[in-house]
């Protein structure tokens, strides 16, 4: 028996993370970084991509977000923002 396990620190579980959409972006290299940022900056009400339309166009691009995660970052309601 090993009571020692229960005088360590429980991992916090509450620390923010960034959203997926966040992830995606961190995880890119110049400039398809920039050009992603660059499409979730530009909505479908400014000449750009909806969000449906940008969910399917990075799918094309082999990056998996579905346009709920797309909308919410977009609109500052994920939670990395």
């Amino acid at each position: 028996m090993n009571l020692d396990v229960l005088l360590e620190p429980i991992p916090s579980r509450n620390a923010p993370q960034p959203c997926l959409v966040a992830r995606i972006l961190n995880d890119l290299q110049e400039p398809y970084r920039g050009a992603l940022e660059r499409l979730l900056n530009t909505t479908y009400r400014d000449g750009g991509l909806s969000d449906e339309q940008l969910a399917l166009k990075m799918r094309d691009a082999g990056l998996e977000a579905g346009q709920t995660a797309i909308h919410k970052h977009r609109k500052g309601k994920c939670i990395c923002k």
